[in-house]
This record gives C-alpha cells, sequence and structure tokens, in this order.
C-alpha cells in the first residue's frame, strides 16, 4: 500500500532525485514490514532500501539490510523482512531517482506488512525529500 503523506507529483519528461525517511512500529513480536516506491507507468526508475531489522543497538553489522532495485513493488523478500519489535521505533530509507518519460503521476513510498497477531504503523516524523 502507499504510505499516506509520503508522495509528490512528477512532471512528465522529468529526473527527480528522492529520499524517504520512515519511522515505523510494531505492536506484535510476530509482525514483518517491508517497503518500496510506486510511481507512473512508462517511467524508469532506480532505488535502493535500507531498513533495520532488528532493535536499536550501538553498532553491529547485522542491524540493516539494503537492497538496490530497478522497478516498483521490488521489496526485500524471505528471511530479511524487519521482525516487528514491540515498543521499538525502527527506522527506513529509500533514496533514488526517477525519470518520468511521456508519462505524469505520483511517486510515493509503499510499505507492506505482514501480521499474525498484531500489524505496523507509520510514525509522525515520516518525510520525504525531492528535487
Amino acid at each position: 500500500r502507499n504510505i499516506t503523506g509520503l508522495a509528490f507529483p512528477v512532471a512528465t519528461n522529468t529526473i527527480y532525485a528522492f529520499q524517504f525517511y520512515i519511522a515505523f512500529q510494531c505492536d506484535a513480536s510476530t509482525a514483518w514490514f517491508a517497503f518500496a516506491v510506486n510511481g507512473p507507468n512508462e517511467a524508469t526508475v532506480d532505488y535502493v532500501v535500507t531498513f533495520q531489522m532488528a532493535a536499536n543497538t550501538v553498532w553491529s553489522s547485522d542491524v540493516m539490510v539494503q537492497g538496490h532495485f530497478v522497478g516498483y513493488d521490488a521489496m526485500i523478500a524471505g528471511p530479511y523482512l524487519v521482525p516487528g519489535t514491540v515498543g521499538v521505533e525502527l527506522h527506513a530509507n529509500i533514496t533514488g531517482r526517477i525519470n518520468t518519460g511521456a508519462v505524469a503521476g505520483t511517486l510515493s513510498a509503499r510499505a507492506r506488512s505482514e501480521n499474525t497477531g498484531g500489524g505496523c504503523q507509520i510514525n509522525k516524523g515520516s518525510w520525504a525529500l525531492y528535487h
């Protein structure tokens, strides 16, 4: 689903750079989250998604997961989806560019949640930048 408030209009034949910062929290240890972008048909897009897969730590090489994608709704799959951590705010970043071509529309951050007994929410303080 598109994330409300994390979207912007894109004009035809324009190249944009973008960044989405997403703060999120899950209310059950069995909830999972994944992130991507969605936009107008005929555009070319490439982006990097980085997100926490564990609760906050001082330093560790296994806290963040990162993937590079060249299509809409491409999400990191399998065991790398974020296990929800009850009561802890987690963070994600989506950074990339879009070349709209002949079709205008809206570029949106997207989230997917798979839940068994709980849900996840996007928190206030999430934002989008583009130029």
